[in-house]
């Protein structure tokens, strides 16, 4: 059965699933200060997906807030979950699923 092509949108709503999937391949805990990453991972945690922490929110003079740092302390089973059903789903995004040897269907 042929794979239906993600459009722009999808593929950058996948974004916290593959950040999910590289966390997933590093030895945890894993110290994340890279915007786009904190705000994955407050997203992740969220949904529960991750267990993380978080350092105070910084707010500045121009009114803009951000979180600087956080350490990822583990995976959830409800994330492990929702990661080997992206990797079955969109095995083109999860390239480190299937080299681990995780089982596609066709």
């Amino acid at each position: 059965m042929r794979r239906k092509t993600l459009s722009n949108r999808q593929r950058r709503a996948m974004e916290p699933i593959q950040f999910l999937a590289t966390l997933e391949a590093q030895s945890l805990p894993v110290q994340c200060t890279k915007s786009d990453e904190v705000e994955y991972l407050l997203l992740l945690q969220a949904a529960a997906l991750v267990d993380a922490n978080f350092e105070a929110t910084v707010r500045e003079r121009s009114g803009a807030s951000y979180v600087p740092r956080a350490v990822v302390i583990g995976i959830t089973s409800a994330g492990r979950v929702t990661l080997a059903k992206a990797a079955r789903e969109h095995p083109e995004l999860f390239p480190i699923a299937r080299t681990r040897g995780s089982s596609t269907r066709r």
